[in-house]
């Protein structure tokens, strides 16, 4: 290969290398800017991760399992099913996966929350589910039957937190009560006379709904400022991703502590510029050279360098508008 052939080829190189260096976007913006899919729910962002969506692009107990026929979250060490998620409100209607279409779990546990995180929606009510009752000596609409050790015990759902309750004068005493929330309008079936296990069925299955704070404030200013909301994996606290960076809150070079960050892609359009300088008068000079020396020449060589230079010069010009794209 000609000498002058070779330097231009490495001005190119570099030229063309340099701002595809200098404009990479940051990893972390770039990926939690995608929207996920779980199970059969689309359009999953912050705050939840899981499957395909990385941890540090959500809340630290936000994650999905994305396995089965619905997401799965696990609060306080209890699995509930995501049947829907609103972002807007920043609400989620979940239900208990060990009562999902059954009434008679093996376990008998109270439904946990975790109160520093998730609060219950005001049209929420909770429903009491008795196990292992005294038998009323007629048959009642709310009545239903489990086997607790292989035997059939008698079982009943009642309105409201009521570890006993009372019938016909006649008090009616259980050996466990599981307190669940539903939704208001399936309150509302259930306390009629004609509810029956069908209606506790379904009201158990349509779930309730849960209001989530994760830093709901401090990513709604990420997102005002051009960010997208995540958390740092060092410390799982929150963080705002930037093209430039992340930074604890907002996207700009001093954070809401007053503690400036300094980042290589803080000036990008200054190191852009001269990378630009540096890579034209390489270019020119190395090309205004071979133009001197062979002005006269029409050998093939010469030819060859014409034909790369058709081919190939334009890979820096492209990647720089690429960069400018992305930049603006």
């Amino acid at each position: 290969m000609h000498p002058n052939l070779f330097m231009i080829m490495i001005g190119i190189s570099i030229f063309s290398h340099l701002p595809m260096f200098l404009c990479q976007d940051n990893e972390q913006y770039t990926a939690c800017g995608e929207l996920s899919e779980c199970a059969n729910i689309q359009g999953i962002g912050y705050p939840f991760w899981g499957q395909n969506r990385l941890p540090y692009c959500g809340h630290p107990h936000f994650r999905l399992n994305c396995q089965g026929d619905a997401p799965i979250i696990t609060i306080l060490s209890m699995d509930f099913r995501v049947l829907a998620i609103d972002n807007k409100t920043q609400t989620l209607t979940v239900a208990r996966q060990d009562l999902w279409n059954n009434i008679c779990p093996i376990f008998l546990y109270n439904t946990t929350m975790d109160f520093n995180i998730f609060g219950y929606s005001i049209r929420q009510r909770n429903i009491s589910l008795h196990y292992g009752c005294t038998r009323f000596p007629v048959p009642l609409k709310n009545q239903f039957l489990c086997n607790v050790n292989d035997t059939p015990s008698s079982s009943y759902f009642t309105m409201g937190e009521t570890p006993n309750f009372v019938i016909n004068n006649t008090t009616i005493t259980c050996n466990s009560n599981v307190i669940v929330p539903v939704n208001e309008t399936s309150t509302e079936i259930l306390s009629s006379l004609s509810a029956t296990t069908n209606n506790l069925t379904a009201a158990l299955d349509g779930g309730f709904q849960l209001q989530w704070d994760a830093n709901n404030m401090y990513c709604t200013q990420c997102n005002d400022s051009g960010g997208r909301c995540g958390s740092d994996s060092s410390n799982t606290s929150f963080a705002c991703y930037c093209l430039d960076g992340s930074y604890a809150r907002t996207c700009r070079n001093t954070d809401q502590t007053g503690k400036g960050k300094t980042h290589l892609k803080s000036i990008p359009v200054a190191v852009i510029a001269v990378a630009f300088a540096v890579g034209i008068g390489i270019l020119v000079a190395t090309v205004f050279c071979f133009r001197r020396k062979f002005a006269l020449s029409k050998t093939d060589k010469f030819k060859n360098v014409k034909v790369f230079l058709k081919s190939c010069g334009s890979i820096a010009l492209k990647r720089i508008c690429t960069c400018y794209a992305r930049q603006s």
